[in-house]
């Protein structure tokens, strides 16, 4: 990969636990966090990765029966099949569910926090409290249509933009374009994420909650939630609230 960046595999197996050093990884995590191409080719590779999985039939069994010994290898071997597979997925340059390219660098999201008068930029994972105004901004190549959402630890979901639409809006190309109006957090305490969806065409409302759901009766885990199962670039944003003396 030109420019430095890291190759298709080594990207591919900075995904997978113990496949990279602790330095290898920790060299890519500091170039994807300077580098939008690469973030969109990571983005779209953990989609095509979760895609697979939710395709794997799950079995609820009532007792656990003790397991031949074949069943080890036959795990591992599935799961060098699954990972070659979204490595095919991923090189083929398809657009799929997920993997929507837009011209010049990829799609960004970002946030201004006001907390009493104080305005300060927010960033990922960051402790938020309830009352707190958050505006987000936007960076797009090209036209497109977006919508954010939000899910807490709950399982609740809340559309933050549109607000009183029912599919998403049209936003203009440029950088850092600030959105009309601002949020503020409710009484929640606890882990939430944010969900940016970037099309080409109007995306509704209810489908993306749909999407988001699905995603939460899969896992009940909201730190496992990366991707949504539907079209369009996607950007994820995980907070946390806390009391004001946390």
């Amino acid at each position: 990969m030109n420019n430095g960046c890291p190759s298709n595999l080594k990207l591919s197996l900075s995904l997978v636990d113990n496949e990279l050093s602790e330095k290898e990884r920790a060299d890519i995590e500091s170039h994807l966090s300077g580098c939008a191409r690469c973030r969109q080719r990571i983005e779209k590779l953990k989609f095509e990765r979760r895609s697979l999985y939710e395709r794997i039939p799950r079995l609820d069994l009532e007792e656990a029966r003790p397991r031949p010994r074949w069943q080890p290898a036959l795990a591992a071997a599935c799961a060098c099949l699954l990972l070659a597979i979204g490595l095919w997925f991923f090189w083929s340059g398809e657009d799929r569910p997920g993997s929507v390219a837009f011209k010049g660098e990829a799609p960004a999201l970002s946030f201004r926090v006001e907390r009493q008068g104080r305005v300060f930029e927010g960033r990922a994972h960051m402790q938020l409290r309830p009352g707190d105004r958050v505006r987000f901004a936007y960076s797009l190549g090209e036209n497109a249509y977006l919508l954010i959402i939000n899910l807490d630890g709950e399982g609740k979901t809340t559309a933050y933009y549109p607000s009183g639409s029912d599919e998403s809006l049209a936003v203009k190309a440029g950088q850092k374009v600030f959105l009309p109006g601002s949020i503020r957090l409710d009484q929640y305490l606890g882990p939430e994420r944010i969900f940016a969806v970037f099309t080409r065409k109007p995306l509704s409302v209810s489908e993306v909650e749909s999407a988001v759901d699905r995603a939460w009766k899969r896992t009940r885990d909201i730190e496992k939630i990366e991707t949504l199962s539907i079209e369009g670039y996607q950007i994820t944003i995980p907070i946390i609230k806390v009391k004001e003396d946390e």
